[in-house]
């Protein structure tokens, strides 16, 4: 059998799929900006990321093990909250199943990257830039037919677009999420940083017609840290402090006072019925489920906690809170100790998003959506960076 999957056949049929991974994993991102649909977005994962990393890890090509923190936090977290479903109402064969299709979903998030790294180097530094490409496209057509339907009072109104973004709140994560890309441009290619800076204000631009509070504040804390971290030349820091500031005038504009009564005015009361429900089950939570209670807003039930300790309380407990914070600990401390400039980057796109779950909430284990841009695409990184950096003292010590 070991013979027959190291034959030169195998190895073609092997590097096919690495190919036929990478190309639609390069799409994805893609599609999450441009493709209307939410469901064609699902589709370019399942058949485009999932099959071909299955069929590989059948063939023994994907390294579910990695001795790195980040991922073994992260692999036992998802265990746990798999094995949540087993003590929560509803139909718990199907849940099961469910969640047992995110957690692999998210295995192959994260071990994805390794391989299509390993075959192209440069592939994420390229992926990048078609995503910022495409993002500010996605974020220009949407500012478009936003101000051509609501002509002089498009500024008062929330803008949504589409797929993804279909509601504000998504439309302010991932293009804000777009604009921290441009930022990493902007300091990767000095010669071009105010071409760069320029076509960030359009989806700056998109964040700030969302009304969208959790992406507006986090972007400029973010946008403080981008500024102020790094190393830049006269230029970078130019174009950046200019951006930061225009952020600042629109969440100005619209009123720090408005900005922070209405925006969290009605989470809090979201919050505290989540806190009641959650201490009926405190330490183990009341288990996933797709059938789970609703939290009742003004008499609409609401679908999540917009919280994503809350909603991490509610289900798994204290026991899922700890493994989460353990994870965020795993990626801070990995970032302070192997980190560089580059993976700075991909931090602050894991912090921006971090700050938006605190106010809107997301369940770690999920379907393909925008969050995945914003949380699982940065770890994945973040595993090829451990790799790389374990390939070369490896190599230094057999030297």
């Amino acid at each position: 059998m070991i013979n027959w999957l190291n034959s030169p056949l195998m190895k073609k049929c092997q590097g096919y799929l690495v190919n036929w991974m990478a190309l639609w994993y390069f799409v994805f991102p893609l599609a999450v900006y441009l493709n209307p649909s939410k469901d064609g977005t699902s589709n370019v994962f399942y058949l485009g990321v999932l099959l071909p990393w299955v069929i590989l890890l059948l063939m023994g090509q994907v390294k579910l093990w990695n001795n790195n923190a980040v991922y073994l936090s992260a692999l036992l977290m998802f265990f746990y909250l798999w094995l949540s479903s087993l003590w929560a109402g509803g139909n718990s064969y199907t849940d099961i199943v469910y969640l047992f299709k995110w957690f692999v979903y998210a295995l192959c998030l994260l071990t994805a990257p390794v391989l299509i790294t390993h075959r192209y180097p440069k592939f994420f530094e390229t992926l990048l830039l078609f995503v910022f490409a495409a993002a500010v496209i996605a974020a220009a057509l949407t500012i478009y037919v936003h101000i051509q339907t609501h002509g002089a009072s498009f500024s008062k109104v929330r803008m949504s677009g589409w797929g993804h973004g279909y509601n504000s709140i998504g439309l302010g994560l991932h293009h804000g999420i777009a604009v921290l890309i441009g930022l990493f441009l902007v300091d990767r290619h000095k010669s071009k940083a105010i071409w760069f800076g320029l076509l960030s204000l359009i989806p700056l631009l998109a964040v700030m017609l969302t009304h969208s509070r959790g992406p507006m504040l986090a972007l400029v804390v973010c946008g403080f840290i981008a500024v102020f971290l790094f190393e830049h030349t006269k230029a970078v820091v130019v174009t950046k402090v200019t951006l930061l500031a225009l952020a600042l005038i629109a969440v100005t504009f619209i009123g720090w006072e408005q900005l922070f009564l209405r925006g969290f005015s009605g989470r809090l009361d979201i919050w505290e019925k989540v806190w009641r429900l959650a201490a009926d089950s405190m330490v183990w939570g009341e288990g996933y489920s797709l059938e789970a209670s609703r939290v009742l807003y003004h008499g609409t039930p609401i679908n999540h906690s917009h919280n994503v300790v809350l909603e991490l309380l509610r289900y798994g407990g204290l026991v899922a809170v700890l493994l989460f914070m353990g994870h965020a600990v795993s990626l801070c401390r990995f970032q302070l100790k192997f980190g560089d400039r580059i993976s700075g980057y991909y931090f602050l796109v894991l912090l921006f998003t971090g700050m938006v779950m605190m106010v809107n909430g997301w369940y770690i284990l999920d379907r393909p959506n925008y969050y995945w841009l914003g949380y699982w695409y940065p770890i994945g990184l973040l595993m090829v960076k451990q790799n790389t950096q374990a390939n070369r003292h490896l190599a230094m010590r057999q030297a």
